[in-house]
């Protein structure tokens, strides 16, 4: 992967922005795989992929992300992901990302290659999540915990077994996830999914036409410029399929009036998904929960 940035985004994505570059094939049980983003914004670290013919389920995915220039592997456990659409595929937020990791996703790494390995399996029926206790403070993953280590002088490595660590002094526990973090991660899911599907292109008159923030500046100063040359003004137009089409400010006013039907439609639906997710007593109903 090539860091691109869009913004204060960094990293790569094929989905509401296009910025990065990757090369390489991969594959996961015989069936192409193929990222979709791994981008950082913000103090999240948005994953997504595809995996050809695959439109349902989850996965659990681990990353070993690798700056070409160092050759040094860091590790990070991405955890469940799980089916969100054609669009993003397989798609998951990352929180508390790992500073050593946060740091590969900046300006001055731009234009930078990295060696992106992961590892696939299918998601099973608990989600377990180990926390580390030091000094009264907790720590969520080994990284964090070997920061605080360090500042009392001592260093471990990333290997360390969790019974190296209690002889330091640091409590290991392991607990299935409490409902209200997949209830509250499954809400940034959902939210994501709608904002992301509220910029893709837009159907009227037979042709698709693009709706991100650029093509929102275009529309906007095409109205004024076809209004002020009078009735019957008309524009080419260069449509999200590299079609051409002749349109006047009433056709782009129509496109605009289309664009919010449908954004009423992805807030209802959003709406009413969102209400399913903090009704759902298990991690097995809200994982069933989609916006349609």
């Amino acid at each position: 992967m090539t860091v691109g940035q869009q913004s204060g985004q960094y990293g790569y994505s094929r989905n509401n922005g296009n910025y990065g570059e990757v090369t390489g094939n991969v594959t996961h049980d015989g069936r192409a795989v193929t990222l979709v983003i791994l981008s950082y914004y913000g103090g999240w670290l948005d994953v997504a992929f595809k995996e050809d013919g695959v439109t349902s389920g989850s996965r659990n995915i681990s990353l070993n992300i690798t700056p070409i220039d160092t050759g040094i592997a860091v590790p990070l456990a991405v955890g469940k992901m799980s089916y969100q659409g054609a669009s993003t595929g397989f798609y998951t937020y990352v929180q508390r990302v790992p500073s050593n990791i946060s740091s590969m996703f900046t300006a001055a790494n731009v234009g930078k290659k990295f060696k992106i390995e992961s590892s696939l399996t299918k998601q099973g029926a608990n989600q377990i999540m180990k926390t580390y206790t030091y000094k009264a403070n907790s720590y969520y993953n080994l990284y964090d915990l070997a920061e605080a280590l360090a500042h009392d002088g001592t260093f471990i490595p990333r290997t360390i077994s969790d019974t190296d660590l209690k002889q330091l002094g640091v409590v290991v526990a392991e607990a299935e996830e409490p409902i209200e973090n997949i209830r509250t991660r499954k809400i940034i899911e959902l939210k994501r999914q709608r904002d992301a599907a509220e910029v893709e292109p837009v159907e009227y008159g037979g042709h698709l036409y693009d709706y991100d923030s650029q093509a929102r500046d275009r529309i906007a100063a095409a109205i004024i410029a076809l209004d002020v040359q009078g009735d019957g003004a008309k524009i080419s137009w260069t449509t999200a399929n590299n079609e051409d089409a002749v349109v006047t400010a009433q056709d782009l006013r129509m496109i605009i009036a289309a664009v919010a039907v449908r954004s009423n439609a992805l807030h209802t639906a959003y709406r009413a998904a969102k209400a399913q997710v903090e009704a759902a007593q298990n991690k097995d109903e809200i994982d069933t929960i989609s916006i349609n």
